[in-house]
């Protein structure tokens, strides 16, 4: 339940669960596990996917003033950024880029642009213009996302998501739960709490996103 890395940092898990395979550091939420995780993938390699799966920047939405976020490049992190960005410290991020990264993953590892408008009508009902979908980029194989969809499902059958399993309607979903930052400073009492799931898992139509702050 606890370990510690780099210049003395401590990290915590938020239940003590002993030796982890991947699939329980995923399900179960272990910050140790993906810190470890985050030390396999190195500085760039973690800034990397990070970018690619679009935090960081604008989704393309159509909608003026999107806020992007925040992730620093690797030469701008200090010594306990490796213990802290692999479980989704000193990131910022909206929701709708969360929701564009599970899509991604729902859609086979292809990133679409999302949009908010299917087409535009006259008074009449005529349709005067339709909007296309838009293909960004391929953050991923098609194989990768089907393993990261397994284990969206593990998390939800025995993991941190269990309370909304359902035996005829399949979910991919995970928990995020993440400290507010009040006066400069992680609080230890203020969280916003998500959950983002696609369904059904096998054949996704939806990306759902519920956020609970305090």
């Amino acid at each position: 339940g606890r370990a510690k890395f780099a210049y003395g940092r401590g990290v915590t898990d938020h239940e003590k669960k002993g030796w982890l395979t991947f699939r329980e550091v995923f399900g179960y939420s272990s910050n140790i596990g993906m810190v470890k995780v985050g030390q396999k993938l190195g500085k760039e390699g973690l800034y990397k996917w990070i970018r690619r799966f679009g935090f960081g920047q604008g989704t393309g939405v159509d909608l003026p003033g999107e806020a992007v976020g925040y992730v620093a490049p690797p030469n701008r992190w200090s010594g306990i950024s490796m213990t802290s960005i692999p479980y989704g410290y000193e990131v910022t991020s909206s929701p709708l880029q969360v929701m564009c990264a599970y899509a991604a993953m729902a859609n086979g590892g292809v990133m679409m642009r999302p949009m908010l408008v299917l087409r535009t009508e006259d008074g009449d009902g005529n349709v005067e213009k339709t909007f296309e979908p838009k293909t960004l980029r391929k953050v991923c194989s098609s194989r990768t996302a089907d393993r990261v969809t397994a284990l969206l499902r593990w998390a939800v059958q025995y993991g941190t998501g269990t309370a909304v399993d359902m035996e005829a309607y399949p979910i991919a979903g995970k928990t995020g739960t993440a400290h507010k930052v009040l006066n400069g400073r992680y609080s230890a009492y203020n969280y916003v709490s998500s959950f983002v799931v696609y369904v059904p898992s096998d054949d996704p139509k939806y990306v759902i996103y519920v956020s609970l702050d305090d």
